[in-house]
């Protein structure tokens, strides 16, 4: 049930993320983290770590983050062989319609569909799963 619900979900989240942010959730994800680092700007591989991808999948989203004009990759001043991504305005911009569109998502297959303590005890349960170590 739980690789169904994950694929139902994942799937509105998609096409939603798609249509209304022009990227899916896995390089909103990454414009996320930037969104939330100091400076819009980290090391892929800080990224990849915070996300829990892989390397190359960091460089397949901030490729097409990129193309899109939603973060801007340079070599670090510091030390060349790292290469940093810095969210652009227009990244800031696609940040609160993506967190609306997963809001959105959320209220219609979890809020809509589960009373106020069955949600409840999902967030708790979900909260456990998420804060277990790998």
């Amino acid at each position: 049930m739980l690789l169904t619900a994950y694929h139902v979900i994942g799937d509105a989240l998609e096409v939603d993320m798609k249509a209304r942010c022009g990227v899916g959730p896995s390089h909103f994800q990454v414009l996320m983290a930037l969104a939330e680092a100091p400076d819009g700007q980290l090391r892929m591989v800080d990224i990849a770590s915070k996300n829990c991808i892989s390397r190359s999948g960091v460089t397949q989203s901030v490729d097409r983050l990129e193309k899109l004009g939603l973060v801007t990759r340079a070599t670090s001043p510091g030390d060349r062989r790292l290469v940093l991504a810095t969210i652009t305005p227009a990244g800031r911009d696609v940040v609160p319609i993506g967190h609306l569109v997963f809001q959105e998502v959320a209220d219609r297959f979890i809020s809509d569909r589960l009373g106020h303590r069955q949600a409840i005890a999902l967030q708790a349960a979900l909260l456990k799963i998420a804060s277990t170590d790998r």
